[in-house]
């Protein structure tokens, strides 16, 4: 045998029984006949996929990127450990679980599968706001009961010190720019953006799908569409249908893994309870997969864990009896990817594909500053050692920064920046020489801020764009972004940012957005255009757009408040 066929067989013979089809958590096994949830599963759809369990049955290691929001972070877990042994006088958790994911009903697996808790470090440790008794430099995912953490710890168990993982839940203009940069160790993208904000940009979803597929390292895309409680059918131009819709076809498009728990829903209700999901009543009251309008709670994080695994168990099944032995890792695959749906991406394919000088992200701001005066590179760590962003961060007025751009054929200058609801300072940006910027007209007042830059005494005019850090109705701390309008560009640009007042400024990202022909350094007026609807920016009257639309207006949109009001009444 070769070396490739020894280790599948040794991993068969010890693995194959057990650490398959053995589930973490509550998670159920998916019974059969429900695995049609998942969409482009099969053939060459799952290549890439085939690729990232051929290197772990080689044993080498693996990264993976989870892409998303609130779902991915864990909204609606726990970190509680629902199948450990009770601890001595600790009552142990409540483990009724919703009648989908009760084992006794859709099948488990045989205890003797499961690993000792001895060897388990996701039950030997906890970790929550404030406490943390997990033994130094400890790998667990938090919260564990997510649907994340569920996946990463099956996989951990079938090949122990082979994962590794990370998470970005950062708005997608944030990534856009930089994030195929960020792809050079990475073997499998984990997307899932069907429930905020981020779904609505379904341009800007699409850059950041073309940048994971020409990652250097090929790497494979699962597309994840979890589904809010609230989404029905009926009407069909709600943000959700919309939202789920725009990415299930994104996915189809690029043939990605896509899981559609709409499917996965539909299929559990019986044919006179459509969507039996969306009716608390119908399930007496307890047991829901909900722990709010939007999120999963633990019952639901575990169903949404199990469709997951069930292709991965499935794909390395298939692996394990042959299949991987034959891939060659050391051939590309084919680097073409079909035309963007969103044709105005066909202009900006520079800066969502690798494009260099579009975007300065921490470490070149601070590296390519010719001045700098109280800037900072700084990375906050929470009560619960989790680490915030990194940012280039002043806690001083009068703090200056100037960089030197090339921004020929550049038309926008984008600011991305933290804003939070009290105690964060203002910004000036100018362009000093080389170019001249403005903010973008949707922009100019208390759009994306809340607070009216004359009513706090700082107006933006005469080249002076300032931006206020604070936004007295956030309810948390979240990177924005501010767009600047450039004119006269020339390869030698001077922009300069200096804070107008005391307090924290964060910054997080500079972006150079170009659109059409950027060796003519032109763009018409059409490309411009539609470019700013790939950012949100909406220039037709009464049109909305995320950062872009009064704080009222904005606030209700991002709760989805105009899903109530404007698109479906509660009867439906």
């Amino acid at each position: 045998l070769s070396m490739a066929e020894s280790q599948l067989k040794a991993f068969a013979d010890e693995h194959a029984k057990c650490s398959l089809t053995w589930r973490p958590g509550i998670v159920p096994r998916v019974p059969p006949g429900l695995e049609t949830a998942w969409l482009g599963a099969s053939g060459r759809q799952r290549e890439r996929l085939d690729r990232f369990f051929a290197k772990l049955l080689r044993g080498e290691r693996v990264t993976l990127y989870f892409l998303g929001e609130s779902v991915t972070r864990g909204s609606g877990a726990d970190h509680t450990c629902l199948t450990c042994p009770p601890r001595p006088g600790v009552a142990p958790p409540a483990v009724d679980v919703h009648r989908w994911i009760d084992r006794r009903v859709v099948g488990g697996f045989d205890d003797s599968c499961a690993p000792p808790a001895e060897q388990d470090s996701y039950k030997r440790c906890s970790r929550t706001e404030g406490v943390n008794d997990c033994p130094a430099n400890t790998t667990v995912c938090f919260p564990r009961n997510s649907w994340r953490c569920l996946m990463i710890h099956w996989l951990e168990n079938a090949f122990p010190g082979q994962i590794e993982f990370r998470i970005s839940a950062k708005p997608l203009l944030f990534m856009a720019s930089c994030f195929a940069r960020s792809l050079a160790n990475i073997d499998l993208i984990v997307h899932e953006y069907a429930v905020n904000g981020g779904g609505r940009m379904l341009c800007l979803q699409e850059r950041i799908l073309r940048a994971a597929l020409l990652g250097a390292k090929q790497p494979a895309v699962l597309m994840l569409l979890w589904m809010p409680k609230h989404y029905r059918p009926p009407p069909p131009v709600t943000i959700m249908v919309q939202v789920q819709d725009g990415l299930r076809s994104l996915g189809l498009h690029y043939g990605l893994p896509t899981l559609s728990m709409i499917e996965a829903f539909k299929g559990q209700c019986a044919a006179n309870e459509t969507w039996c999901y969306t009716r608390d009543l119908s399930l007496g009251g307890k047991g829901f997969l909900h722990a709010d309008m939007y999120h999963p709670n633990r019952d639901g994080h575990a169903y949404f864990a199990a469709h997951i695994i069930e292709l991965l168990e499935r794909t390395l099944t298939e692996a394990i009896a042959g299949r991987a032995a034959e891939t060659d890792l050391s051939q590309p695959l084919l680097s073409s990817l079909p035309k963007p749906l969103h044709e105005l991406n066909r202009g900006l394919d520079n800066s969502a594909e690798g494009g260099k000088n579009l975007c300065l992200g921490v470490d070149e701001m601070e590296s390519l500053a010719d001045v700098n005066r109280g800037w900072n590179q700084v990375t906050e760590v929470t009560k619960a050692g989790v680490k915030r962003l990194p940012a280039l961060q002043t806690d001083v007025a009068a703090s200056t920064i100037e960089w030197t751009l090339d921004v020929r054929g550049v038309i926008w200058l984008i600011v991305t920046y933290m804003q939070s609801y009290a105690g964060f300072a203002a910004a000036d940006v100018q362009c000093v020489s080389g170019c001249s910027c403005a903010l973008h007209a949707h922009q100019a007042s208390a759009d994306v801020d809340g607070v009216s830059a004359e009513d706090a005494g700082m107006l933006s005019a005469d080249g002076h764009n300032i931006i206020n850090a604070t936004h007295p109705k956030s309810r948390t701390s979240e990177p924005q972004w501010r767009i600047l309008d450039l004119s006269g560009q020339t390869a030698n640009c001077k922009v300069r940012i200096t804070t107008r007042s005391e307090g924290k400024f964060k910054l997080m990202l500079l972006s150079l957005i170009r659109v059409g022909n950027v060796a003519e350094g032109s763009t018409s007026t059409r490309d411009a255009q539609q470019a700013l609807m790939c950012f949100g920016v909406h220039d037709s009257e009464g049109s909305r757009g995320h950062g872009m639309i009064k704080t009222g207006e904005r606030l209700r949109w991002d709760n989805f408040g105009l899903d109530e009001t404007y698109d479906y009444t509660k009867d439906h």
